[in-house]
């Protein structure tokens, strides 16, 4: 199958791309024993040239994360072919806000519990991974 990559626990097709970011992409990919739907991150050039000490600094964060407003990694292992880190974490099928604001019913916005929600949601999360980082030292 084109574009099939596959790591020790985990497959996933690269024309199946669930985001792009500054540093790779996120494809939707599948637990290769269960089945189980995950998303895979991948690192294009920019992210492999940044230096090992940041990519392990990334990891040891995700790692020692828990809290229901971020996504959960769930490993972090080597593709097949290329050698390269690829960050496994939990799929989020719920689609972008960007996404969600294109739907016709949210042309004016959204309605002021359902932002309520959302500000909220941001700011617990947000404020959990910002106490979590100041334990980290930074290289």
């Amino acid at each position: 199958m084109s574009g099939l990559r596959s790591s020790q626990n985990h497959q996933w097709l690269t024309s199946d791309m669930l985001g792009q970011g500054a540093t790779g992409g996120v494809y939707r990919g599948w637990r290769i024993d269960t089945g189980a739907s995950v998303a895979v991150k991948t690192f294009n050039t920019v992210g492999l040239q940044r230096p090992s000490h940041v990519h392990n600094r990334e990891f040891d964060i995700l790692r020692a994360i828990s809290h229901p407003n971020i996504v959960q990694m769930f490993a972090v292992e080597e593709e097949e072919r290329s050698k390269e880190s690829v960050i496994v974490m939990e799929i989020c099928t719920g689609g972008s806000l960007y996404n969600v604001l294109e739907e016709p019913q949210y042309i004016y916005g959204l309605r002021e519990e359902h932002l309520l929600k959302l500000i909220s949601d941001v700011t617990n999360g947000m404020s959990y991974l910002r106490e979590k980082v100041k334990t980290f030292t930074i290289s």
